[in-house]
């Protein structure tokens, strides 16, 4: 994962970005106390990660909202898949929402599967000049 776009929502909060990586465990603080009435970008490759260590899951952390909480501008996840997965592999991305009214926990899961490919013919990386 490269970074996260945090979308902005429909009532002011405070709240945190916790993010796991594939040599962790638990849950990790990235960045506290953002304004849900912002967008902010928030960069993973920022993060002193080990040798082929990489970030797996985040969660945002709104703590306690009101009923019709959502969001006005949409989160937006960037990522980058990893050297060595092959071409044509598949794999499901998940997402996850979980609240607790009165101590009764309910979860939704949306899934969307995702086809690695490779571009079949190389690009210049600059465009050639044109025009006069």
């Amino acid at each position: 994962m490269n970074s996260v776009s945090t979308g902005t929502w429909n009532q002011e909060l405070f709240y945190n970005v916790y993010y796991k990586t594939n040599l962790s465990e638990e849950y990790i603080l990235f960045e506290e106390n953002l304004s849900t009435k912002e967008n902010y970008v928030l960069d993973f490759e920022t993060l002193e990660l080990k040798e082929n260590e990489y970030v797996t899951e985040f969660y945002f952390d709104f703590g306690k909202v009101d009923i019709g909480f959502m969001e006005n501008v949409a989160p937006k996840v960037y990522c980058k898949v990893l050297d060595n997965i092959e071409n044509e592999t598949t794999f499901i991305n998940k997402t996850e929402t979980v609240g607790n009214y009165y101590e009764i926990e309910t979860r939704t899961e949306s899934k969307t599967t995702t086809v690695v490919y490779e571009p079949e013919e190389e690009h210049e990386e600059t465009l050639p000049r044109t025009g006069m």
